[in-house]
């Protein structure tokens, strides 16, 4: 599953301000996360700021520069429809191909599978990091911009690491 989410900043960057201004009218970075049904983040892009295209955010992605090493033949990954239909991602169709009755029951499928999954990675991994609520980190320089990313790839790090350990615990018992 493919998803994005924002992550508020708490002020306007004094570094190209502008640039983080989302489309929520936030000022913000722009995280892009791949993760398994079981909400394990396998891949994932942070530092974008707040007003850069998903699908160009994306493209800074390890699955996508890299997919044809990390996909297997005949894997794939879920994805919105602001992200590029290709063999390897799939999305919801657009129109005018959602007038079809087959499309269109695709799409009420795919959308669903995706809100549920996606959602719950993203809204775990922020309930699990307030901060990812809303950064307060001044970015007055490119210094700043990355000592936020370190923030946000040091959560998604603890709570890979966090899921892991669920996992053990509740898998065969052998590590108890």
């Amino acid at each position: 599953m493919f998803d994005r989410t924002l992550v508020p900043l708490s002020d306007k960057p004094g570094h190209h301000g502008k640039a983080y201004f989302d489309r929520k009218s936030n000022y913000s970075l722009n995280v892009q996360l791949i993760n398994l049904p079981n909400l394990r983040i396998v891949d994932y892009v942070i530092g974008p700021v707040g007003s850069m295209h998903n699908a160009s955010a994306f493209a800074e992605s390890r699955v996508s520069q890299n997919r044809a090493e990390l996909l297997a033949p005949g894997e794939w990954i879920w994805a919105d429809s602001a992200y590029m239909l290709v063999p390897w991602c799939i999305t919801p169709y657009k129109k005018p191909a959602t007038l079809e009755p087959e499309n269109r029951r695709f799409n009420y499928y795919v959308s669903a599978v995706l809100r549920i999954c996606s959602e719950h990675a993203v809204s775990f991994l922020k309930c699990r990091f307030q901060l990812l609520r809303g950064l307060c980190q001044q970015i007055k320089n490119r210094r700043d911009h990355l000592w936020a990313v370190k923030w946000i790839h040091t959560c998604i790090i603890i709570h890979t690491l966090v899921q892991d350990i669920k996992q053990e615990d509740t898998g065969s018992g052998s590590m108890r």
